[in-house]
């Protein structure tokens, strides 16, 4: 992960919109997990070409979520790039302010979704491939609650709270990346309705 600054809030739809890209979202997490790439390593990673994954992470560059970490390049050749922030975030109620600002949150968590339904099938592809111990300690699980706006902003407060006590941890023997994914999604009941 990386820690070269905390959280970016996202105020502005146009850099929504411009991280509101699959290939960009990606290489955004690749490098906030991994750690700074080239565009060529991220290339490999993503199985796409060079000049394709550069157009984007330049595109990333111009909207701060990386930059450049020319301390790392061996030669004036090597373009090595860095998260600027470990986490984005932004005020889903402020996003609904104008239908500007709505349409960029929505076409951006659509693809935050739907990157989260392709991580979860790529470790159902994948879990044969691994030890037992981690296929019997991997979840996917989901709760029905019956809670009012204040109490579902405690739950995420707690919920975040032992996320974070977990992430200052330092890693443990055999320890991997745990992608871990919080929804907390409002449904109404049929009798609502």
């Amino acid at each position: 992960m990386s820690d070269d600054g905390d959280l970016l809030e996202l105020t502005d739809p146009r850099q929504m919109r411009a991280l509101a890209h699959p290939l960009r979202l990606r290489l955004l997490g690749l490098l906030r997990m991994d750690g700074p790439a080239t565009a060529t390593t991220l290339a490999e990673e993503v199985g796409e070409s060079p000049a394709l994954v550069s157009y984007h992470l330049r595109q990333l560059a111009s909207h701060g979520f990386i930059h450049e970490a020319a301390d790392l390049a061996r030669d004036g050749r090597q373009r090595w790039w860095r998260a600027s922030h470990r986490g984005t975030t932004w005020s889903h109620g402020s996003h609904m302010s104008s239908p500007e600002h709505a349409s960029a949150a929505t076409v951006l968590m659509s693809e935050i979704a739907e990157g989260y339904a392709q991580a979860a099938r790529a470790w159902l592809a994948e879990s044969a491939e691994w030890p037992p111990a981690w296929v019997e300690v991997s979840d996917m699980s989901d709760w029905l609650l019956t809670l009012n706006p204040s109490q579902v902003e405690r739950l995420r407060e707690e919920l975040v709270a032992v996320i974070e006590r977990y992430a200052a941890q330092p890693a443990g023997e055999g320890a991997e990346h745990v992608r871990t994914i919080l929804q907390l999604l409002p449904k109404h009941a049929r009798a609502e309705r």
